[in-house]
């Protein structure tokens, strides 16, 4: 029986659809471990792609890779067509590609107000120059940035705890607390590390409603994710690791009856 699921070996071949994001033949070893071995995948711009596979497959170590907190040893990385391995997270990030992580981070002695004014780009107020000598300027900029934030945690629920430490939140609150952070950061492209991971099935739905009103604005978005249901709802593509590499790409369904797929999951990877 033939299946329509790409099982590459290297990255799949340029199609109709852009790319914004290309994994080319990238290893990468703990010691002795090979936890990335010659994967290569391309995210197109504008989708919902899940990065799904078995405990141990190299999801969450690919993700670090492509954002820069662990260093490329063999192959390459780009994103909107520039190379971004070897970059530190932070220029990866100004160029528009925000992660969050699986276990939520806040700054838990700051307000939720204040953890959404620390990710906007190219603010005039860290500059003690532009404070000294452009104050209108810099109080102007800090206005529209608490009413983006705002406006932020209205819609992602939080607006009543604007005042409230981070760290008197639950953990359902942090993950909208995470998404709404990152969001301040304009990304083009958002990966997400287990988004679901840790909430009830009310806040998932929330949060995959929250993907997809990104998606209908233009983000595109990357997430590994083991909620296959959610998967299912939200992702139009899906691509699938095992044993560090990619092992298959389609949608769900096809990703279903792919049997190499049933294999790595049954019979562990």
């Amino acid at each position: 029986m033939s299946h329509s699921v790409e099982t590459p070996t290297s990255a799949p071949p340029h199609s109709a659809v852009a790319t914004i994001l290309r994994v080319d033949h990238v290893t990468h070893a703990f010691g002795g471990y090979v936890a990335i071995n010659d994967c290569s995948l391309d995210v197109h711009t504008g989708k919902i792609t899940a990065l799904i596979g078995p405990n141990g497959a190299g999801k969450s170590t690919l993700i670090n890779l492509i954002a820069g907190f662990y260093p490329i040893q063999q192959g390459s990385i780009t994103f909107n067509g520039q190379s971004i391995g070897g970059l530190p997270p932070y220029r990866i990030a100004q160029q528009g590609l925000i992660r969050t992580f699986q276990i939520s981070r806040d700054y838990g002695a700051m307000t939720v107000l204040e953890n959404l004014m620390v990710p906007p780009r190219n603010q005039l107020g860290e500059n003690l120059v532009n404070v000294i000598f452009q104050p209108r300027k810099v109080a102007q900029q800090e206005k529209e940035l608490v009413g983006k934030a705002l406006e932020m945690l209205n819609t992602f629920g939080l607006y009543e705890k604007r005042e409230e430490y981070a760290r008197n939140l639950s953990g359902g609150q942090k993950r909208l607390l995470e998404m709404s952070r990152a969001l301040m950061s304009d990304p083009t492209l958002l990966l997400l590390d287990e988004p679901m991971a840790g909430v009830n099935p009310a806040l998932a739905q929330r949060l995959a409603q929250h993907i997809l009103d990104l998606r209908g604005k233009g983000l595109t978005v990357l997430m590994v994710e083991h909620n296959l249901g959610i998967v299912d709802q939200i992702c139009e593509e899906v691509i699938v690791m095992a044993n560090g590499t990619t092992l298959a790409r389609g949608t769900m369904e096809e990703i279903r009856a792919h049997p190499e797929v049933i294999t790595a999951y049954l019979g562990g990877a």
